[in-house]
């Protein structure tokens, strides 16, 4: 058996029993009044059987009535209106999704999500891609003119 196995349970034992004696020093009787006290010269005299009256509590104004909440606005009824649609174009203007316009699952080796699927666009990332740093000159030349596609 090495000394360390005995001295730190040792040395741990000693010092609970330190704290024990420490904290619980005084006799466990604290209505009794102790010799030793310090009492300054100006305390006041209080005798026990005579305490003195409780001061008053201060005067406090009548808590202010709290007004009453606004009543709700009444609800008015309206009637369903019915909302005519234009009919769509035939034929449409786009093809019809097929199952290769659909997205795939990316590869678990791209990604390390667990609580959904990560998709991929089969059609890929857009080519024209900026990422919005200009020149000084283009900077100068002042915003493009406004591009539509159909």
């Amino acid at each position: 058996m090495s000394i360390r196995r005995i001295a730190v349970p040792s040395a741990l034992l000693f010092l609970a029993i330190g704290a024990i004696g420490a904290c619980s020093s005084g006799d466990g009787n604290p209505t009794e009044a102790r010799d030793d006290a310090i009492v300054p010269d100006n305390a006041p005299v209080v005798d026990s059987e005579n305490p003195p009256p409780a001061p008053e509590p201060p005067a406090t104004e009548p808590p202010t009535p709290v007004p009453p909440a606004p009543e709700p606005p009444a609800v008015v009824e309206q009637a369903p209106r019915e909302i005519i649609l234009s009919p769509l174009p035939n034929p449409p203007l786009t093809p019809a999704p097929t199952a290769a316009n659909e997205p795939i699952d990316e590869s678990v080796q791209l990604h390390t999500v667990t609580e959904f699927i990560v998709k991929r666009d089969r059609a890929g990332a857009i080519d024209d891609v900026f990422d919005g740093r200009i020149t000084d000159a283009e900077f100068e030349a002042g915003p493009l003119e406004p591009t539509v596609q159909v």
